[in-house]
């Protein structure tokens, strides 16, 4: 299943990204450093911010700055933190996969110092947002419900699942009809979903397919996963239809072909017919190949399970309308 940090974390990005411009002026002209790079290119994103910059934007600015900056400045340590914990998942990775010792230890030891280092960007993020959400001087609603919104982010990224839970009812309670409730309901769900509280999970799921302006990867993602807690919730037509919704979906193709495989697997036990199975396959795949791809893995998954009778019945079914 897709994570959610793969779900999330562009969406921070653009945010990040957006907010950039506003934090090398603000930061230039009140004087915490000397943002002019002579040979650098316009920096568009953080990881293209050097981080020296950054470190001394922190160290001069870190609770002091006016909410707005604050805000722009946690985003990007935010980002720079998602992005060397991603850097580091993939030290580790080339460090199972070497079998030369000298090298091993090496990359290992490049993927704790990264953990390290991407462990205090999230803290010190997290301890601005903070300061903004807990800011008695009220800053302006935007740049607290802003706040709210990577503090999340931020505190999923750390495991911190304690506050994660505590930020989601916050926002559900205090911000229901705002987008970022979405996200929120999707904590709440992924949360329950893992504890095997199924009906709190698919209600969470729910939720936030009702969020007024929820973006549509958080909804898409929510379907999802809802179609997941009916499947375990033994609910196989509703799993279905919330898998063929997610495959049709043309925003997430990446999920959406996790759906069709998905659809394959919760049909198993709902004894359509064989004509009714052969068009909703037909009406869920991508082009011919993938037609015949989810044909194929239907027809193995009922052999498997000894539906013989029903195998062989579809594939007759299908074979007629290739024939066509």
């Amino acid at each position: 299943m897709p994570t959610q940090a793969k779900r999330s974390g562009s969406q921070h990005q653009e945010r990040a990204a957006r907010a950039l411009v506003m934090l090398v002026l603000c930061c230039a002209d009140c004087g915490a450093t000397d943002l002019r790079e002579p040979s650098a290119d316009p920096v568009t994103d953080a990881s293209a911010l050097p981080s020296s910059i950054l470190d001394r934007m922190v160290a001069r600015c870190a609770l002091t700055c006016p909410p707005v900056e604050r805000l722009a400045l946690a985003q990007h340590l935010v980002e720079r933190g998602r992005a060397t914990r991603l850097r580091a998942l993939d030290a580790e990775e080339a460090a199972r996969s070497t079998q030369d010792a000298d090298v091993r230890a090496r990359d290992g030891a490049e993927a704790e110092t990264m953990r390290q280092d991407a462990a205090a960007d999230l803290a010190h993020a997290m301890a601005m947002l903070r300061s903004i959400t807990e800011d008695t001087t009220v800053p302006p609603p935007r740049v607290v419900e802003s706040a709210l919104a990577d503090l999340l982010f931020a505190a999923v990224e750390a495991h911190e699942r304690d506050e994660v839970a505590a930020l989601a009812a916050r926002i559900v309670r205090d911000a229901p009809t705002r987008p970022i409730a979405a996200d929120a309901w999707l904590e709440i769900g992924e949360r329950a979903f893992e504890e095997a509280a199924l009906d709190r999970a698919r209600d969470a799921y729910l939720a936030v397919t009702a969020v007024p302006g929820a973006p549509s990867r958080s909804v898409i993602y929510a379907k999802y996963k809802l179609a997941w807690t009916y499947f375990n919730l033994s609910d196989f037509a509703a799993a279905t239809r919330a898998f063929r919704e997610v495959a049709l979906s043309a925003d997430q193709p990446l999920m959406a072909r996790e759906a069709r495989h998905d659809f394959v697997r919760a049909s198993i036990p709902l004894e359509r017919s064989a004509a009714e199975e052969v068009a909703a396959l037909r009406e869920i795949a991508s082009d011919a190949g993938d037609a015949t791809t989810l044909a194929q893995r239907y027809e193995d998954a009922l052999r498997e399970v000894g539906l013989e009778p029903r195998a062989a019945a579809f594939r007759a079914a299908w074979s007629a309308t290739e024939a066509r």
